[in-house]
């Protein structure tokens, strides 16, 4: 518990307080800026400062280039709305360089220019105010669009207005926290006779040194809140702001967020988190594991904790809201730049080369759906809308191996020359294999977009070269006899004469958590259609995994047996080389 406090004058000197304490103690691997000598192509500069926290700066906007590579500056993010509000174009671009109108400006923008002020910094990058918004795919827009590892990364603190809508409302909190449960006035004569936990044994001869349950700096009339253990994931990760796409990788890239909400306002560092009400405990030893923040220090690791932290980042990403359909991969290209530099990897419209085997088994968790344009490759997550995820992975890297595939060829084609995280216009994976061709005894039919399974049936002497299978649809937990676990990663698949199974590699997973335990047997691979009119060439349609024992022989290359037309060639080794786009 920590002591209410009220005023907003206390809430900027406590993340004055929080800023010197990340800057002076944290590593800068984990809090320092991602691009030392690199600043936003523009910044506001605010000149002057009313009294109080909700003064009106007047301010203008100046070009980077004059000011040192060392600059500091704050950067604002915030949900736009449906509220029209002033923004850059190119009809006041100059008359923005010699004055911004402050007072048009919604009251989050105007207090976040208060707060740089009281921050003791005199810079500002605001998305709207720094980029031509006239059209959205103007040369400006593009061109600044790209530099969003650099504009957040090299921030000295983001501030967040995590729990607006739009950016009508004030950032500073008007009004004391109402938590759920509280105390108006909790004496400490009441705290002395709350029973005390149980004392556990001590080993040593004297009696073990009981916990306080007053603070020291209490007084006989402090008030005290109850916090909720709960409020950072009820105000903060679950606020209207974490739904926005672009967000994900601006809280991910900056490296100290202030997070302003109706009642309370938060810190968030690589390190830490805290909230005004408790500045100095409770969140600190509560940061999620898996939270999106808590990963910039994965930055630093391995490849293999890496792509793993790739994988998760996209589970979050992928159900994120966009404004724009096409932003899918331009939303996360200042990430996507970040691991880049880690992993010394190729891109590949969201994936990446040196683990594309495990890249490609994503499915979806919900109902997806797909763009109105084209926007990825069908073995991408950026050609859905809608939330995916991955296969549990093993433990170490040698409990997997690689089975009867091999990539011969990996190609996107970028809409932009040199752009290579922007978007695609195109793409293919050609690799040789085993492919199955797969038959329902039900024949023909639409198969709903959530994960179903299949048992293997008996053979169709008319399909003499297909794999026969009956099908169960449920959830997870359905208790049936199962040789293969099928996930969808489109909306729905009509399941016909050209639908194949293309293993990819085989798992073995811990059974528990030694190796004692031993490990259970999994087969992953690609649910495949071919398109019809063309040779050898497939799209993605969803992902399989087969606990069964008798994969040996239902995936056997024996047994895989195309026919002319389905199939470019075969190579060197008798494996079918076809092309996924």
């Amino acid at each position: 518990m920590g002591s209410c406090t009220r005023r907003s004058d206390d809430t900027i000197e406590q993340a004055r307080i929080w800023l010197d304490d990340c800057l002076l103690q944290h590593s800068p691997d984990y809090c320092g800026p991602k691009h030392c000598t690199e600043l936003p192509t523009r910044l506001i500069e605010i000149e002057s400062i009313g009294s109080g926290v909700d003064g009106v700066a007047s301010a203008r906007l100046i070009r980077s280039i004059t000011l040192p590579a060392d600059t500091k500056y704050t950067t604002l993010s915030h949900c736009w709305g449906s509220t029209p509000f002033f923004t850059l174009s190119d009809g006041n671009l100059e008359e923005m360089y010699r004055s911004i109108p402050v007072a048009r400006l919604p009251p989050a923008f105007q207090d976040a220019m208060s707060i740089t002020l009281k921050l003791g910094q005199r810079y500002i990058w605001i998305d709207s105010l720094c980029i031509i918004q006239d059209s959205l795919g103007s040369a400006d827009w593009v061109a600044e669009s790209r530099k969003m590892d650099v504009v957040y990364g090299n921030s000295y603190c983001n501030l967040a207005a995590t729990g607006f809508s739009d950016g009508q409302q004030p950032l500073p909190p008007r009004a004391p926290v109402q938590p759920g449960f509280r105390f108006p006035e909790l004496s400490l004569d009441a705290l002395d006779r709350l029973p005390r936990p149980p004392v556990p044994e001590s080993s040593s001869h004297d009696p073990p040194e009981e916990e306080p349950l007053v603070p020291s700096h209490a007084t006989r009339h402090s008030t005290y809140c109850i916090v909720s253990a709960n409020d950072w994931d009820r105000q903060v990760s679950q606020a209207p702001l974490h739904r926005r796409a672009w967000v994900i990788q601006e809280q991910m890239l900056a490296p100290r967020i202030l997070h302003f909400t109706e009642t309370q306002v938060f810190w968030e560092c690589s390190l830490r988190r805290y909230s005004r009400e408790i500045p100095q405990g409770a969140f600190q030893s509560i940061t999620a594991d898996g939270a999106l923040k808590s990963m910039a220090p994965m930055w630093m690791s391995e490849k293999n904790p890496l792509y793993s932290a790739w994988f998760y980042l996209i589970r979050e990403y992928s159900g994120a809201d966009l404004t724009r359909a096409s932003d899918k991969l331009p939303a996360i290209s200042g990430l996507a730049k970040i691991f880049q530099r880690k992993l010394d990897d190729e891109y590949l419209a969201g994936l990446w080369k040196g683990n594309i085997y495990t890249g490609l088994l994503w499915f979806a968790i919900d109902r997806v759906s797909h763009p109105s344009a084209y926007r990825a490759p069908s073995w991408s997550w950026a050609s859905v809308d809608g939330r995916v995820r991955y296969f549990q992975q093993p433990r170490r890297p040698e409990h997997k191996r690689v089975i009867v595939t091999a990539i011969e060829e990996i190609a996107t084609f970028t809409e932009r020359q040199g752009d290579l995280f922007g978007p695609v216009s195109g793409g293919h994976i050609r690799l040789a294999g085993f492919p199955h061709q797969a038959l329902l005894s039900g024949g023909p039919g639409v198969l709903p977009g959530r994960a179903w399974y299949l048992r293997q049936a008996k053979h169709d002497s008319a399909h003499p070269d297909a794999v026969c299978f009956e099908t169960y649809v449920g959830p997870t937990s359905l208790k049936v006899s199962r040789d293969i676990e099928v996930f969808p990663s489109v909306p729905e698949i009509y399941w016909d004469q050209n639908i194949f199974f293309l293993p990819l590699f085989e798992q073995f997973l811990l059974k528990g958590k030694t190796e004692d335990a031993g490990f259970r047997r999994k087969v992953s691979g690609l649910v495949l259609r071919r398109e019809k009119g063309t040779i050898g060439t497939y799209t993605k349609v969803g992902v399989f995994r087969s606990p069964s024992s008798s994969l040996d022989e239902m995936f056997s290359p024996d047994t895989s047996r195309l026919q002319e037309g389905e199939f470019e060639r075969k190579d060197g080794e008798g494996r079918y080389v076809i092309r996924i786009i």
